[in-house]
């Protein structure tokens, strides 16, 4: 996969962290990562998604003073990550490009914090509709390359982003959108997965049986 061979060209033999969200990110990183067993990365993948909140007895809140989604979740996932970026030289932020806004709004949640100053930061993704639909806010996430204030954006187009949402295809779900961050297995009334998910399985992560086979 040409994205996993520019990530590789990219970190190198770098102690790297892979920020990869659930749900959007899972299986992209699933792809992208068979194909790169070598390296030194840790994988780290947090709930951000903009329909799951926090529960309202829980406290956890927005800057707006209500409670805090999974998209305002990135920000607490980071500042839980923070002490332990020291050990990393690289921070890859990989996710999904639809329009390419939650891509630009996370990394702008990196930079308020600081991190671009503690950690070189690099945003991977694959765009839907080949980028089409992305063009301006990729352009967004090429400035901040263009500044510094990230070390590189990898991605590459796609005919049509499967992946968002797609809880037969991923195997993964919220359990409840209002009950808390929680990720349950997506199982049929046989207890096995969905079709969906077992044709990913075997088209998609051909890569990781031919490594597996090899090591074998």
């Amino acid at each position: 996969m040409r994205l996993a061979s520019r990530l590789r060209d990219t970190v190198g033999a770098e102690k790297t962290l892979v920020y990869a969200p659930l749900r959007g990110a899972w299986p992209i990183w699933k792809a992208v990562g068979q194909f790169l067993p070598d390296l030194k990365l840790d994988v780290y993948h947090p709930v951000t998604s903009s329909f799951v909140f926090h529960p309202a007895e829980s406290g956890i809140v927005n800057h707006q003073g209500r409670p805090a989604s999974g998209r305002f979740n990135n920000i607490l996932e980071l500042q839980r990550l923070r002490p332990v970026l020291h050990e990393y030289r690289c921070l890859v932020y990989l996710d999904e490009i639809v329009s390419g806004g939650m891509m630009a709004g996370y990394l702008r949640d990196m930079i308020r914090l600081g991190l671009d100053r503690e950690v070189k930061i690099v945003a991977c993704g694959l765009a839907d509709a080949f980028g089409r639909r992305s063009e301006f806010k990729r352009r967004i996430i090429d400035a901040l390359k263009d500044e510094s204030r990230i070390a590189d954006f990898l991605w590459e187009g796609c005919l049509s982003l499967i992946t968002q949402d797609q809880k037969f295809l991923l195997g993964i779900h919220y359990l409840e959108y209002h009950d808390g961050l929680n990720i349950v297995p997506v199982l049929n009334d046989r207890m096995a997965y969905f079709d969906e998910y077992l044709a990913f399985e075997h088209e998609v992560m051909a890569g990781r049986r031919e490594a597996e086979r090899r090591t074998t």
